[in-house]
């Protein structure tokens, strides 16, 4: 049984020999920190465990004086029960998804003025696996067992920070010096709200994953509330994915992003394989050699000014994508009547669908292909709803105003996206 010291690190401008400095009076004297084991190192070890026991386990496992795994390993902070939900998923273990014909696609090059980036290396069609990677690090959202209900919210955030620096410590210590070269090598955005090294680089780069939780009910990932039941997960190259030609502002100097870069004109997406234990990420548009891969951190459906809002909690003070830089009033009405629009066109396109041929309005398909245009142009096209309400909408127009070829182009593409969403959904939902 491992017993912490009371001590929290907090960033600061000065140096002391490399190391950050400790604070040991933030903490209130009333607390006694958390008893924190190590229960488990073989990750196919069938044990029962109480449902609130933390432990780590290395997936896929590796037993001493064995090679490591080609696919990479993962550390995983997990509770006991939920571990049997990955050791049960059909297929378990299974290698890494590949792209076609296991090419590379991507390179990681310096680009000119936002530091490193993530590029494609060939076209790559929409719904096309671009790589897969397992995490780094994977920890439950919500880590932190002991009663802190007497303490203010401050203290009670204190504690918390520490309790899970503490525990991510725990599962940092296992990896090998490569693998925390690489992870500690990640943006820390979080360097001075108390969080710790590890724990901010968690909390600035993970995704959180929602095909496996804590606890037998689904949780709804609407909810803030019941995100806690849920896991995040840290990657290599997957985590770099931030929000595109951004900058970052911490101790008076501007710092860049790195490695995958997020934009309000996304072009991937993702998925985790359970029986992979592994990040899928997919092209979420075609994409052409050559360009840099980007996905986004908020709403495509606001103004230019409200995912300015949005990007704030995460230290990012300007997004420079060419939507943000070459916002106006008329991109803003696109992207706030985006849903309002697709109901409508949706309600009219029943209407189409039962009156048959010759009950579109003259002029409807050059209207829905200007508006296509549009949403191409603001990167609305990589919405699910683009899909599943504006494009069927679309195709219906075609085939009632008589143009079978087009609609029979739109369908083929609609149905490449119905295949991709498909895959991923079975991909998430069984492994």
């Amino acid at each position: 049984m491992v017993k912490w010291k009371i001590q929290v690190r907090f960033p600061s401008k000065k140096k002391n020999n490399g190391q950050l400095p400790i604070c040991s009076t933030a903490l209130p004297t009333s607390y006694t920190p958390t008893e924190f084991s190590i229960l488990e190192y073989d990750e196919n070890k069938n044990v029962d465990y109480p449902a609130d026991s933390l432990f780590v386990t290395t997936v896929p496992s590796r037993g001493v004086g064995e090679p490591p795994d080609p696919d990479g390993h993962s550390e995983w902070l997990v509770r006991g029960p939920t571990k049997q939900k990955i050791l049960t998923a059909p297929g378990y273990p299974q290698p890494l998804p590949k792209p076609p014909r296991n090419t590379k696609s991507h390179v990681v090059k310096s680009t000119p003025t936002m530091g490193q980036g993530v590029f494609a290396t060939r076209d790559i069609p929409l719904g096309e696996i671009i790589f897969a990677e397992r995490p780094l690090l994977v920890s439950p959202r919500s880590m932190v067992n002991a009663n802190l209900s007497a303490y203010n919210m401050a203290d009670y955030m204190k504690i918390v920070m520490f309790e899970r620096e503490q525990q991510l410590e725990a599962a940092v210590g296992r990896m090998d010096h490569d693998t925390k070269a690489k992870l500690m090598a990640l943006m820390n955005s979080h360097l001075e709200d108390g969080s710790g090294p590890i724990n901010g680089i968690v909390r600035t780069n993970g995704y959180a994953v929602s095909n496996f939780w804590d606890g037998d009910a689904e949780p709804d990932t609407k909810d803030p509330a019941h995100l806690r039941f849920c896991y995040t997960v840290v990657c290599d190259v997957g985590s770099r994915i931030n929000h595109r030609s951004v900058y970052l502002f911490f101790h008076a100097f501007w710092r860049l992003l790195i490695h995958f870069l997020g934009s309000c004109l996304p072009n991937v997406t993702h998925a985790f394989k359970l029986s992979a234990f592994a990040m899928v990420f997919f092209a979420a548009r075609d994409i052409k050699a050559g360009e840099q891969l980007f996905y986004s951190y908020g709403s495509t459906d606001k103004s230019a000014s409200n995912r300015k809002s949005e990007l704030a909690p995460y230290g990012i003070t300007q997004c420079i994508c060419s939507s943000c830089i070459n916002a106006t009033p008329e991109t803003d009405t696109i992207r706030e009547t985006y849903r309002s629009r697709l109901e409508e066109y949706k309600r009219q396109g029943m209407i189409w669908d039962r009156s048959g041929l010759g009950s579109v309005p003259e002029g409807t398909i050059d209207e829905l292909l200007r508006y296509q245009r549009a949403l191409v142009k603001e990167g609305l096209d990589t919405d699910p709803n683009y899909w599943d309400v504006f494009v069927p909408v679309l195709a219906t127009a075609c085939q009632r105003s008589g143009k079978t070829r087009e609609a029979i182009g739109v369908v083929q593409r609609l149905l490449r996206w119905r295949e991709f969403k498909e895959e991923m959904e079975a991909m998430e939902e069984s492994g």
